[in-house]
């Protein structure tokens, strides 16, 4: 298992616009809970919602609203210098592959055609989270297509 680096961080959406810009960069898939529809995004969108999360082979990030403000986790690969609160414990991850359901069947009834890598199926490529040998986190990294055989 690799050392994984989890901190806490509160402050307004703005902020954590721009951190999450200086953490992971521009490139990074975002999720948004807007109940009732839960969407997968390419970019850090403007609108942050009342809860979501972006991620990319750097990081991930999680918010939710509290009132006016927002609160992030931030489930991370290596450490980072931004102003957060470093999570006690000792923190490791290791890599984690999930097969996604095939858009196609038809027992499925997505709210999309493609996932964020423009196919109907794929992978999820992504790291499990341990706090002191506990799993409490599995954090997405990025979507790819199957490879030949791996079904």
């Amino acid at each position: 298992m690799d050392q994984g680096f989890v901190y806490h961080w509160r402050g307004d959406a703005q902020v954590l616009r721009k951190i999450a810009r200086q953490v992971l960069g521009d490139e990074a898939f975002c999720w948004v809970a807007d109940a009732p529809r839960l969407e997968v995004l390419s970019g850090i969108p403007d609108d942050l919602k009342d809860q979501g999360a972006l991620f990319n082979m750097r990081g991930e990030i999680r918010w939710q609203r509290r009132g006016d403000e927002y609160e992030a986790v931030f489930l991370m690969d290596e450490p980072i210098s931004v102003s957060c609160e470093q999570v006690n414990g000792e923190w490791r991850s290791k890599e984690l592959k999930v097969f996604l359901q095939s858009l196609e069947e038809r027992q499925v009834d997505p709210q999309f055609e493609v996932y964020p890598h423009g196919a109907s199926e794929g992978r999820l490529l992504g790291r499990i989270f341990y706090r002191d040998g506990i799993c409490l986190f599995t954090s997405p990294r990025r979507f790819e297509p199957d490879e030949e055989g791996e079904k």
